[in-house]
């Protein structure tokens, strides 16, 4: 690995948005690369039969980006989407990263828990 990665969920949330926030400072710090990851869709309704992810999730990392960009903290980022689960995503990235950041819950229907089951496995399975 050449530069040091710091890999950060985005699902749409308050959190991740906070999370990103927080990740891509950390990588001003650390001078890492910022890697906004997404997996399948937050959007609500049916998957796609494809089984690729829809506009849905190309336009959060797009704004995602936008904003790391215009907040002017200066770090290199770049974006992974993926149909798959979430926990299964960032666990596979956390193998080739210094640090995965994730929002403390999600868009789910359990908001208002203070760690979400996402966060709670990412924890509990990443490998770094």
């Amino acid at each position: 690995m050449d530069k040091p990665q710091i890999i950060v969920g985005i699902d749409g949330s308050s959190t991740a948005t906070q999370a990103m926030y927080w990740a891509a400072i950390e990588c001003v710090r650390r001078g890492a690369e910022l890697v906004l990851a997404h997996a399948g869709d937050a959007e609500a309704g049916p998957s796609p039969e494809s089984g690729m992810p829809t506009g849905y999730g190309r336009s959060l990392l797009a704004e995602a980006e936008t904003e790391v960009f215009e907040s002017a903290l200066d770090c290199p980022v770049s974006t992974v989407i993926a149909p798959e689960n979430p926990v299964h995503l960032l666990t596979r990235l956390s193998e080739q990263a210094d640090l995965v950041v994730v929002g403390s819950h999600g868009l789910g229907k359990q908001a208002s828990l203070l760690l979400g089951s996402v966060a709670f496995r990412v924890a509990a399975h990443a490998r770094c």
